[in-house]
């Protein structure tokens, strides 16, 4: 996807990733072990994965990245809490990956803040307050 400016800005946002095969399986993907092994090992090496995951529609990719690799837990039904520890380094290490990207391609920081927002907002974090306690 990085092949060329115009293929990049045309995947921005726009990048699911599911797995097939567990449709029957009454456990979340984070509670698979074989997912999350996986993803375990892919989220080092996709370091722009927030530039391109999709966070505007009901895509589950990045809560099933979040879920895995930062030891989810169920704290009532539809509710899970991430291990904080390992949530800052999950950010940590995306985030180098879309400054990096945004920056190179020259983008306005409003740009990079309207990607990272979308992240908060997908992952449950409240961006709004965030964004406004940012301009105070």
């Amino acid at each position: 996807m990085r092949a060329n400016t115009e293929l990049i800005y045309s995947c921005q946002g726009k990048v699911d990733i599911s797995f097939s095969g567990y449709d029957d399986d009454p456990r979340e993907l984070f509670e698979i072990s074989e997912v999350k092994e996986y993803i375990s090992s892919l989220y080092p090496v996709l370091y722009d994965l927030f530039f391109f995951v999709r966070t505007e529609t009901e895509s589950p990719t990045l809560q099933v990245f979040a879920s895995c690799v930062c030891d989810a837990t169920w704290l009532r039904p539809q509710w899970v809490e991430f291990d904080i520890e390992k949530l800052v380094a999950f950010f940590e290490t995306h985030w180098g990956g879309l400054n990096q990207l945004t920056e190179g391609l020259g983008m306005p920081i409003e740009d990079n803040k309207k990607i990272t927002y979308s992240i908060f907002r997908r992952l449950g974090i409240d961006a709004d307050q965030l964004e406004k306690d940012n301009r105070q």
